[in-house]
């Protein structure tokens, strides 16, 4: 009873990372239009950080359902492996459309543009949603740029660490085939609990693996984030 609900939990969350994806998508179709603001790319941020959450959950509560020792529950668990999987690619697939767009329209501002003069910003309106909308920029700020674009370092950390889950779960996958091809298999109570334990060595090393990953990401990130801050050029 309780692994059914734990099963219906994760097909509920998968549903939920589904339409989080279209939210996105829908909020992305608004790029470089009039329509586009300052609160639409937060609300974007927000469902970005949404689905990376949703992920990391939906990671955790699969590998507590593979557990299971049933064959019945090891085959559910692999079936919703898998449209965790699709939704993870999907939902992947439009945030790194939602970041490629964003780093395309700050660059066409930079390059199109004029650098606001602090000393004369009191004479001069820069409106930021004016920005978003591309709506005939012809002066920009700085910081208003500066913070588009550590929204971009910030989102695509965290496609890193979603794609270390779907790893993760493609790992799943990977130690249920065995027991999945032979269903009839009698186990003894000392072969199951080793075979247990195995698939918990391993996820242990994918998630120090996965881990490791993501920090020499977040460093690198860092970088970026204080040269794009510090080191930006003129426009010629």
């Amino acid at each position: 009873m309780a692994a059914d609900m734990a099963v219906t939990e994760v097909e509920t969350a998968i549903t939920r990372l589904g339409r989080i994806t279209s939210d996105i998508k829908t909020k992305t179709s608004l790029f470089k239009t009039p329509q586009d603001t300052r609160a639409n790319h937060d609300q974007l941020n927000a469902l970005a950080k949404e689905g990376n959450d949703s992920v990391q959950m939906l990671r955790k509560q699969l590998q507590s359902l593979s557990s299971a020792t049933s064959t019945a529950n090891k085959s559910a668990v692999r079936k919703l492996s898998k449209g965790f999987q699709a939704q993870v690619t999907a939902f992947e697939q439009a945030c790194s459309s939602m970041v490629a767009s964003e780093q395309s329209a700050v660059e066409l501002i930079r390059r199109t543009s004029t650098k606001l003069d602090a000393s004369t910003q009191g004479g001069l309106a820069c409106n930021e949603d004016q920005l978003y909308a591309q709506a005939q920029v012809s002066v920009y700020n700085e910081d208003d740029l500066v913070r588009r674009e550590e929204d971009i370092i910030k989102i695509n950390h965290q496609l890193r660490e979603i794609k270390a889950a779907y790893e993760e779960v493609g790992g799943l996958l990977e130690d249920q085939k065995d027991v999945l091809k032979s269903p009839t298999t009698q186990r003894t109570p000392g072969r199951t609990r080793a075979a247990a334990l195995r698939t918990s060595n391993k996820l242990t090393r994918r998630r120090g693996t996965a881990r490791a990953r993501a920090a020499i990401c977040a460093r690198s990130c860092d970088r970026r984030r204080r040269a794009a801050v510090h080191l930006h050029l003129p426009p010629q």
